[in-house]
């Protein structure tokens, strides 16, 4: 039986019911299935994919958020099974190269403007240079200390552009959403590695869930 148009609204609701497991097992069992979590940032980039193969060619640049998706697979596996300042070391690169594919798919979908990075870049270098760098893991790591910078730098750029986002409104709110949700589960890793502040493990993961969903549900609502 064929998909009806608003089947394709359902689609997100499978990285939801993984998200939901995988955080369930880790509240109840006390430990991770790296399998499962990665599950839902690739059950996102299936969705991508998906709907570029029934909306057609045109819609190509879905292919940035699939690469997106994977590479920050890839930075969350070395997130997890690295230690101590290789893990940040490896993990804020590829972080930061997601982060670069989700800023072009937000270019090409709709352009970029200065100001909101412009606004934005004060009070991300401002926290970075007065909450982050004075730590003794920055300080002691001068490679992390750059590589840090320039994360929080495409941080903003990212966030920036996703305030003009894509072209339909109720998308372009999504995708928003989304990016805030990467941009504070990412400040959360921060402190919890450069202050040891732990108990935002609990708040991390699920935002980090969200993100994902949220864009899936963005590029459903924009192109079905």
């Amino acid at each position: 039986m064929m998909m009806t148009w608003n089947s394709f609204y359902l689609m997100p609701l499978v990285p939801t019911i993984i998200a939901i497991i995988a955080y369930a097992w880790r509240r109840i069992k006390k430990k991770n299935i790296l399998w499962l979590i990665e599950s839902v940032a690739c059950s996102c980039a299936l969705i991508c994919m998906i709907v570029f193969f029934l909306t057609g060619e045109e819609q190509g640049i879905l292919w940035f958020l699939v690469i997106a998706f994977l590479v920050s697979i890839l930075g969350d596996l070395i997130m997890k099974t690295q230690k101590a300042d290789r893990k940040l070391l490896l993990g804020i690169p590829a972080f930061t190269v997601a982060h670069i594919f989700f800023l072009i798919y937000i270019i090409k979908s709709s352009g970029f403007s200065w100001l909101p990075f412009l606004i934005l870049l004060v009070p991300f270098l401002g926290f970075f240079y007065i909450v982050l760098l004075p730590t003794p893991r920055m300080k002691k790591n001068k490679k992390l200390a750059v590589a840090g910078c320039l994360y929080i730098a495409i941080s903003c750029l990212t966030l920036a552009a996703a305030v003009y986002g894509v072209s339909n409104i109720a998308s372009r709110w999504v995708f928003l959403a989304a990016v805030v949700c990467l941009v504070i589960s990412d400040f959360m890793i921060a402190f919890r590695e450069l202050y040891e502040h732990n108990q935002l493990n609990k708040a991390i993961m699920p935002l980090y869930y969200i993100c994902h969903i949220l864009i899936a549900v963005s590029v459903v609502i924009n192109y079905m």
